[in-house]
């Protein structure tokens, strides 16, 4: 009977002791909540601050970022305009430039094509003008050239002929004179006065001549013949 009586009495105290190690356990486990929820609010608010503090920061790097892009738009878009502005202006620069080539007496300066627009259309008519200059320059070359090969044999054939020669135009300015004029004149150091006015001035006795060669010129007599008697 007495060891069924210690059972009996030492099973309320082991319910006890049961108890206090559940709520021992269940106090530790509150505590460890605590402290992790605790670590989490005090690892939320650094991580608040911190990102206060980098606001700020981040703010103007943003609008660094932003203001470069902007400027690097702006300054694509201009340099796009300029270049746009250089194909526009670059043939009317061009043409100036052969105008002046032209002007400087370098006939057939040639440009390059500039398209299928107006520009292009400019372009085309002034090579073709520079092209027709150049011709012409060659063609009035080549007949200055024939002039003075038609002056020089006829003024060697009057030079070669006895009889005197002497012609002026319709102004009364003098053209040509062979020496044997000259000597039949009697003209000193063999040359015949520029105009009419100073062949009479300067010999008298030819100032009849000088007048009948003046009325004739005046008429506009192409071929006649007349006799004249000169004094002296």
């Amino acid at each position: 009977l007495l060891p069924a009586a210690v059972v009996a009495e030492s099973q309320p105290g082991a319910g006890s002791a049961v108890q206090e190690s559940a709520a021992s356990r269940l106090a530790a486990s509150a505590g460890q909540d605590k402290e992790q929820l605790a670590r989490r609010i005090e690892s939320s608010w650094h991580d608040y601050q911190r990102l206060a503090f980098l606001r700020g920061s981040l703010k103007l790097t943003f609008v660094l970022i932003l203001s470069a892009v902007l400027l690097l738009s702006l300054l694509l878009a201009v340099l796009a305009a300029l270049r746009v502005a250089r194909r526009q202006v670059e043939p009317v620069a061009r043409l100036a430039r052969g105008t002046q080539e032209i002007a400087a007496g370098h006939l057939g300066h040639q440009l390059p094509p500039a398209g299928d627009d107006e520009l292009g259309f400019l372009t085309d008519s002034f090579n073709r003008m520079s092209a027709e200059l150049a011709d012409a320059s060659v063609r009035e070359h080549a007949s200055q050239a024939e002039t003075e090969r038609q002056r020089a044999y006829l003024q060697a054939v009057l030079e070669r002929l006895s009889s005197g020669v002497i012609a002026y135009d319709a102004d009364g300015r003098l053209r040509t004179a062979n020496t044997a004029a000259t000597e039949i004149l009697g003209l000193p150091e063999a040359r015949v006065p520029e105009t009419l006015d100073a062949l009479a001035a300067r010999r008298p006795a030819l100032a009849p001549l000088a007048a009948l060669l003046a009325a004739r010129a005046r008429e506009g007599v192409r071929e006649w013949r007349e006799e004249l008697r000169l004094a002296g």
